[in-house]
């Protein structure tokens, strides 16, 4: 739930979540008996979960909305950016995240960059992304580029 409220918010930090969290913890109890995370074991459970826990609730929403709504997601029936073309365009981009020195040893931080680099291509009619690649900032983005555009087809 904590996640959730994080990108929903579009919280900037942990005491963000866990600030806001609290303030609502009438409506958060409403949810499954639901509390508000201590910042301590919020930013426990971030250190020790596995990334693919992130991934797998994404795409288990992504499909509970297309059950929901089957035309969530395809860009049809709206008006916007990119609603008048027939092909599918895909916007390729990366992001330099900057981490903080703390989290790294100091040799680590001394040897390397302290930040990653995601790497991400999105699908310009349904604004969702259709991959994304998350590692050390020290590859180019050419390094990267066949990787991100190996799902897209020439021409279409």
């Amino acid at each position: 739930m904590a996640m959730l409220y994080a990108q929903l918010t579009h919280a900037i930090g942990l005491n963000d979540v866990c600030d806001g969290l609290r303030h609502h913890v009438g409506w958060l109890a409403r949810i499954r008996g639901a509390s508000p995370p201590s910042r301590n074991g919020f930013s426990h459970a971030n250190n020790i979960r596995d990334a693919g826990m992130a991934e797998k609730l994404f795409w288990g929403v992504l499909q509970h909305l297309r059950t929901v709504q089957p035309r969530f997601g395809t860009g049809r029936g709206r008006k916007g950016l990119a609603h008048r073309f027939k092909r599918v365009i895909h916007v390729v981009d990366s992001t330099t995240i900057q981490l903080i020195a703390s989290c790294m040893s100091w040799a680590k931080h001394r040897r390397r960059k302290a930040a990653a680099k995601c790497h991400l291509r999105l699908d310009l009619q349904s604004l969702l992304p259709r991959f994304a690649l998350v590692d050390t900032a020290r590859d180019n983005d050419n390094a990267r580029a066949r990787e991100v555009c190996a799902g897209t087809r020439r021409g279409g």
